[in-house]
């Protein structure tokens, strides 16, 4: 089995982080948007707990990397 690239698996979780982020998604999901400081900043470690996310990394440090590397659309 071969496992997928670094910059694979960051584009994978950068994709699923910008869902997240998304207005479509946003308008609908309450729990993240209490999650949100009054800039609407939101905590990477809650952003990472999420189960798709844990599904592509348990690792936090890669999760803050994917974004740090990310498009910045």
């Amino acid at each position: 089995m071969l496992a997928c690239p670094l910059a694979c698996l960051q584009e994978a979780v950068r994709n699923q982080i910008d869902y997240y982020l998304s207005v479509g998604n946003l308008v609908r999901d309450v729990f993240l948007r209490s999650k949100m400081n009054g800039e609407g900043w939101i905590p990477c470690h809650v952003v990472a707990s999420f189960n798709r996310v844990r599904m592509l990394t348990p690792d936090l440090a890669l999760v803050i990397k994917a974004m740090e590397v990310g498009g910045g659309d």
